[in-house]
């Protein structure tokens, strides 16, 4: 089912992660209680690119576009985008 499909995907993504070399985005809710911040802040130490971005919003929940810090967190997307368009 689909749980189990979810499990398998995220053993993929960490066995794999190394593979990633392209520039990358984490944006993370601090006070997530939906998905392990922790888990994804070792996904993304695990990833190959040497240019790797990791912002945490202690203070949001599950959903940083639509939490306390979403102003913050629209904000540093799109100065990423910016930073990194055409490259």
């Amino acid at each position: 089912g689909l749980f189990v499909g979810m499990l398998d995907a995220m053993t993929t993504v960490r066995e794999r992660a190394g593979e990633i070399h392209q520039k990358i985005l984490f944006q993370l809710a601090g006070d997530e209680r939906i998905c392990n911040t922790e888990s994804a802040k070792d996904v993304f130490e695990l990833i190959g690119s040497t240019d790797k971005k990791l912002i945490v919003y202690d203070d949001s929940l599950h959903e940083i576009y639509n939490d306390q810090d979403r102003s913050q967190a629209i904000h540093d997307l799109k100065f990423y985008l910016q930073e990194n368009e055409g490259s």
